[in-house]
């Protein structure tokens, strides 16, 4: 009885350890909460960067609302991961753009690798809603006429993951 509360207690223990609160900030709601309420937050993206911003030369400056530093010190935990959100419902173009070819996949990917490096931001979190869907535009396009995109969406987030490395984080919206 004994070593399983034993196991219980450590189980909970690491379950508390590895909670993980995201809140997101967007230029339309850029509101900080009080303190009291955000003193659990672990992650902070910042939404929304354009999906087609990442589909050419990258530009010369990444158009972020707020910088990355910024938001840092707005928020007590010292290790705070701070992501950048690219596309949100009504932005699928570019994420159909980059994965239709693998040139396109890999110019989209050293990209999102340079906006990081350049951000300082800790990964990416990609909203693309949703490969085969149509998000905003499902009145527009058929999902049939989408549906490759279903296939290439792993060979996308793969090519991502290899050009931004393990060590930065990486999400995704997904159905």
């Amino acid at each position: 009885m004994r070593a399983t509360l034993l196991v219980l207690i450590a189980a909970l223990a690491y379950v508390s350890q590895a909670s993980r609160y995201v809140l997101y900030l967007t230029a339309q709601h850029e509101v900080y909460p009080p303190a009291v309420h955000i003193a659990d937050v672990t992650h902070v993206t910042l939404a929304f960067m354009k999906s087609s911003i990442f589909n050419g030369k990258p530009p010369s400056k990444w158009p972020l609302f707020t910088d990355v530093e910024t938001v840092r010190k707005k928020f007590p935990k010292k290790d705070l991961a701070v992501l950048i959100a690219i596309g949100g419902w009504g932005d699928t173009r570019g994420f159909s753009a980059a994965a239709a070819s693998q040139m396109g996949r890999k110019a989209f990917a050293e990209n999102i690798k340079a906006m990081l490096d350049s951000t300082g931001a800790d990964g990416v979190d990609l909203d693309w809603e949703y490969p085969g869907g149509n998000g905003e535009d499902y009145k527009q396009i058929t999902n049939s006429e989408k549906s490759w995109e279903v296939g290439v969406y792993p060979k996308l987030l793969a090519e991502i993951r290899a050009a931004i490395g393990p060590d930065k984080i990486m999400s995704a919206a997904v159905p």
